[in-house]
């Protein structure tokens, strides 16, 4: 099956399925730990106007290098009776090998439960935007092939995240039924310390208050063939249940994300779309924690990073379309945002006014695999940024090269 209809349940749901031992493996070797991951490098070139985000002009340069990897250790035992018992952690590799994920999982005939530091069940279950390029889907390298100049983000987020990205919670999934799987998080709040944990006894809990309390994520996604094509398709979202005791300025009402996504595959072709709602903008939506040390009365802003106003909204599109030939695969991607805030405070005490924002981003990508797991990479992407602010406007091309390494 194609690349995005992989990506439609992700590795979090199904790759226990297939990497767990059997009875009689489990018993004669126990739980063993297994190491897997990807690495990308790759070379840029830009040619792109200056932008200005509360900082001053920013001019990047016209090259650069990047690159990003993640190390995988998961392992799981399979118990007498057929229940997997598991674990799965993830390290940055260009960050110190700090812990990106941590959770242990459960699986057998009722689905799969996990519980620790992960992205929610409608994450996990969504349709992303596909393309052979580098991507365009919260995507880790978008942003340094083009970058950021006249808005602070140049990818589509089609994913139906909110207040925690990854955090500590609860995920469970049905098992997959005539081709539909449903999944639901609970997470107990959008506070936690810098290590992403969050405890009752932890002396850092006075330090900090929640802005999003009682959140819930829920999705169901579809995968099978249909009159000669394959199917992904999900529906899912993110959502508040109350606001925490903390509120600045107008920062009071509960988060909201909806999205939606649908991948077809037929031969060597492969479309798909995605669409993300959320009722608060980039610019006004919280940031999970402040620091009560830091808070002084006369000014709200102080320990916090970023609040504003809450009537703010945010929409993203994407799509692509791609062709298999050989070790080719080649096509177009597209995205485009809306970005509606009232106002964005980036520092204590200057408070910007931003109102509209748009982004257009398009990319023409190629892949050519040199073997399992070795490929060769490139991505030429136009980015037009468009804001109520003329001096907010501005636009830029990038190209990316490099090498992509699955293991």
């Amino acid at each position: 099956m194609k690349r995005t209809l992989l990506l439609a349940t992700t590795a979090g749901v199904l790759a226990f399925a297939g990497s767990a031992a059997t009875p009689s493996d489990a018993k004669a070797e126990g739980l063993q730990a297994n190491i897997g991951g990807f690495y990308n490098w790759l070379v840029i070139g830009r040619d792109q106007d200056p932008g200005a985000f509360g900082r001053g002009e920013v001019d990047p340069r016209s090259y650069d290098f990047n690159q990003r990897g993640r190390y995988t250790v998961s392992g799981s035992y399979t118990l007498d009776t057929g229940m997997t018992v598991g674990f799965q952690s993830q390290h940055e590799i260009q960050q110190s090998f700090g812990t990106d994920r941590a959770y242990v999982f459960m699986s057998g005939d009722f689905g799969m439960l996990q519980a620790g530091n992960h992205q929610s069940a409608a994450y996990q279950l969504h349709t992303f935007v596909g393309g052979a390029g580098w991507g365009l889907d919260d995507t880790a390298h978008t942003n340094e092939i083009v970058a950021p100049g006249a808005t602070s983000w140049n990818t589509i987020l089609t994913v139906p995240y909110g207040p925690v990205y990854i955090g500590p919670r609860v995920n469970y999934f049905t098992p997959r039924i005539n081709g539909f799987q449903a999944g639901v998080s609970f997470t107990p709040d959008s506070s936690r310390g810098s290590d992403g944990q969050r405890f009752v006894t932890d002396k850092a809990i006075d330090l900090v208050e929640p802005i999003q309390e009682d959140i819930i994520s829920a999705a169901v996604n579809f995968a099978g063939t249909f009159q000669g094509f394959d199917v992904s398709a999900s529906a899912g979202g993110e959502f508040s249940l109350s606001t925490g005791d903390f509120t600045v300025g107008a920062v009071e009402d509960e988060f909201g994300v909806f999205s939606t996504g649908i991948a077809l595959g037929w031969q060597n072709w492969e479309a798909s779309f995605a669409y993300a709602y959320r009722n608060m903008s980039a610019f006004s939506a919280p940031l999970p924690v402040r620091n009560r040390d830091l808070f002084d009365p006369q000014d709200p802003g102080a320990g916090t990073a970023l609040v504003g106003g809450d009537d703010g909204s945010r929409q993203d599109f994407g799509g692509s379309l791609t062709m298999a030939v050989g070790p080719w695969t080649v096509g177009p991607s597209f995205g485009y945002v809306r970005d509606k805030s009232s106002q964005n405070q980036s520092l204590p005490g200057a408070t910007q006014t931003f109102g509209r924002e748009e982004l257009w981003i398009a990319e023409l990508g190629a892949n050519y695999a040199l073997g399992p797991g070795v490929n060769i990479r490139g991505s030429a992407m136009y980015v037009d940024w468009d804001s109520d602010e003329s001096q907010r406007d501005g636009d830029g091309i990038g190209v990316g090269v490099g090498m992509a390494l699955t293991f």
